[in-house]
């Protein structure tokens, strides 16, 4: 039957998009309307939560993990040859069509071995598509092997704005590549974290570029408090502590001011009246208020991070970056 909501439904059913149906059963809306039950390699079963009915000829859900549905490839693994826990012993270590075989010191299926060693000739960087054929890489350039063939792509934020200089350009502080090839800053503008700025005269933090409204850390003009220049605080969740560098209506500079501690970037950008964060970067390049200062020495000299810090987990706060770093918040 139809509905608008759960309650137009018979008792047990539930309203998923004008339907009434039964989240105890329905593989589509399992548990909840959108939950949509899925089994790699198999059939997929919903009593209240996800499951696995049955799984494909020639495949096992050895592991019993939902997630990752009917995983064991029961004609080649060694570990589950022909059936689930039915190992190859070392007289007989390959798994072939489910029947374990072979001699000692054979390679499983899809390996080879090269140098004493059972690899993969798809991805391994060393031994690509071929034993001994090895994917260079060096300087920013990070190699990659795919499909028995070697690539790559440059290390953040390196690019290759000309081919014969590959990886040579940081877009991170390139002035005529910021953020990208053939992007130049204005005149008198400097490139910081991949976005243009203007610098201090004091050798501060630099100052995103004025679009005419308020430069002066106060709300006149702007749809918030523009918060201090030395402003310190915590993070929500580890307390480690931060301090504003710079501040403006259109954008502001944080860095961290101790040696360790995990920090929420967007969250504090958000709780000073931003909406945005960018460039979280490793800093211990004596950068504002961190790696040795004093804990708000916001003026101190200052040479700007370069390298980009990934995330080191996320939680109910949001995304997790952990060390000494500095970021910058977005209206």
């Amino acid at each position: 039957p139809s509905c608008v909501i759960s309650a137009d439904c018979p008792d047990g059913l539930s309203c998923c998009h004008h339907a009434c149906v039964d989240t105890t059963s329905d593989v589509a809306n399992c548990g909840v309307c959108d939950t949509a039950c899925v089994v790699a390699h198999g059939v997929p079963q919903c009593t209240r939560y996800c499951g696995v009915l049955l799984c494909d000829a020639g495949w096992g859900d050895c592991d019993q993990v939902v997630v990752n549905g009917c995983e064991a490839n029961l004609s080649q693994d060694a570990k589950n040859c022909g059936a689930c826990g039915h190992a190859c012993g070392p007289d007989a270590p390959v798994c072939r069509d489910g029947i374990c075989g072979g001699k000692p010191g054979d390679c499983p299926i899809g390996l080879t071995r090269c140098n004493g060693q059972c690899v993969d000739l798809t991805t391994d960087l060393n031994d690509c598509g071929a034993c001994n054929v090895a994917c260079k890489g060096g300087g920013h350039f990070n190699p990659t092997c795919v499909a028995g063939k070697c690539g790559g792509a440059c290390v953040a934020p390196w690019l290759t704005c000309t081919m014969n200089q590959p990886c040579a350009v940081n877009s991170w502080i390139d002035g005529a590549n910021c953020g990208a090839c053939g992007s130049p800053c204005p005149g008198g503008q400097i490139c910081f974290a991949g976005h243009c700025f203007m610098p201090t005269d004091d050798g501060g933090p630099p100052q995103p570029v004025s679009d005419g409204g308020d430069q002066g850390g106060v709300d006149g003009g702007c749809a918030f408090k523009v918060p201090p220049a030395c402003q310190a605080g915590t993070d929500p969740e580890s307390n480690a502590p931060w301090v504003v560098c710079s501040s403006s209506c259109l954008g502001a500079w944080i860095s961290a001011t101790g040696n360790g501690g995990s920090y929420h970037p967007l969250q504090i950008c958000t709780t000073l009246g931003y909406k945005s964060v960018f460039g979280p970067a490793a800093n211990c390049a004596n950068a504002c208020g961190s790696c040795g200062e004093a804990p708000g020495s916001c003026n101190a000299p200052h040479s700007f991070p370069v390298s980009p810090l990934a995330p080191c987990g996320n939680d109910a706060n949001g995304t997790i970056y952990c060390g000494p770093l500095s970021w910058g918040c977005s209206p």
